[in-house]
């Protein structure tokens, strides 16, 4: 759980660096990316057995993934 965290973390750190530096098409890209890991996250909590969690996940990573290919944040 402390890998989960710590992604998160990290990817989280990296869009608010770029977003403050004005890089919004780098914050596009990585929320983009962000759709990868909610499908990797999704698919795992459900072998896991906890469904309500993988699709909560993997909803919340495809909205991100669709907003940055979408280029939503460079207006």
């Amino acid at each position: 759980m402390i890998l989960i965290t710590a992604r998160g973390t990290t990817i989280g750190l990296a869009i608010f660096v770029f977003y403050a530096q004005g890089n919004m098409a780098v914050v596009d890209t990585l929320l983009t990316l962000l759709g990868y890991v909610g499908a990797v996250n999704g698919n795992v909590c459900c072998k896991e057995g906890v469904r309500g969690k993988a699709v909560f996940c993997a909803s919340c990573a495809a909205f991100f993934a669709a907003w940055g290919a979408c280029h939503m944040t460079q207006g």
